[in-house]
């Protein structure tokens, strides 16, 4: 693996002394490395309006959120990401930037590339399915678009089954979202290696609160009650689904890849990050 297309992150790296560090261990391998444009005055060599070219890893520096954009090229391409963590958690990122001996592997072909299940979003608007630009690798929210106030959100099945909540949301979760936003609240935590669909209520004001779990091959359907819901994607907004209508939640037809060195599961990975916390 040579051909690595490397985006760095000026608010995490603003002298980008981590990224020059990468770079010069990555070139000195043989790599073939190309940046975006704008860091042409530090990188006048690597960088290239061509970014991100042709390549066969994007290698992203920073926290979860920086993965989560650089995710939207990467699926597209079908490439795996590679994450060193600049963020505070990190959950999603391989790499301590203090340990950038472990890129020396990928030259070694010893990594391994995980497929990770995504979501897909589209609303049923006049006969039409609008689907979300970009797929979800942690999570697809719905809530009220109001400040205040509650919002009702009735859940239907492929089967013809439903259930609504009154509460401020519901976050429908992939198995590597589960860590995330639907970890905080409340939700289960899912092993990596089990497909599957959690739809997670935040904050519900009824006798009915809890997550469900449902298969990775179900089409969840979602319709809005007296106020309009907000749809967003990864935190990134999406559209408004209004009264009357309904979006429709199910499993993306393609995977993000992404690369690792550990040969752990979901939950060493996990308490690993957590005690990490705990020492801050």
């Amino acid at each position: 693996m040579k051909r690595i297309a490397l985006l760095p992150n000026p608010k995490k790296d603003p002298t980008l002394r981590v990224t020059k560090n990468i770079a010069d261990r990555l070139l000195a391998q043989g790599a073939i490395l190309s940046l975006p444009p704008e860091y042409r005055g530090a990188f006048p060599t690597l960088a290239s309006e061509d970014f991100p070219g042709d390549p066969e890893l994007i290698l992203v520096i920073g926290g979860d959120g920086s993965i989560l954009d650089a995710s939207v090229d990467a699926i597209a391409r079908g490439v795996p990401v590679l994450g060193v963590n600049l963020g505070r958690l990190g959950y999603l990122a391989e790499l301590d930037p203090d340990h950038p001996e472990l890129l020396d592997r990928l030259f070694a072909g010893d990594y391994t590339v995980r497929e990770e299940m995504l979501l897909t979003v589209s609303i049923l608007r006049e006969g039409r399915e609008i689907p979300s630009p970009r797929y979800a690798v942690n999570e697809v929210f719905a809530s009220h678009d109001s400040a205040v106030g509650l919002a009702t959100l009735k859940l239907l099945t492929a089967g013809g089954e439903s259930v609504s909540y009154r509460a401020d949301g519901l976050i429908f979760s992939t198995p590597i979202g589960s860590t995330a936003y639907s970890l905080s609240a409340g939700g289960p935590i899912v092993a990596h290696s089990v497909p599957s669909i959690t739809v997670t209520p935040v904050c519900p004001h009824s006798f009915f609160n809890r997550a469900i779990v449902f298969s990775p091959r179900e089409e969840l359907r979602l319709s809005a009650g007296e106020v309009p819901l907000g749809l967003s994607v990864d935190g990134r907004p999406f559209d408004t689904l209004y009264p009357g209508e309904r979006c429709v939640i199910r499993r993306a037809d393609r995977p993000l890849k992404l690369l690792t060195f550990r040969e752990n599961d979901t939950f060493s990975a996990l308490f690993a990050k957590m005690r990490k916390l705990e020492e801050i």
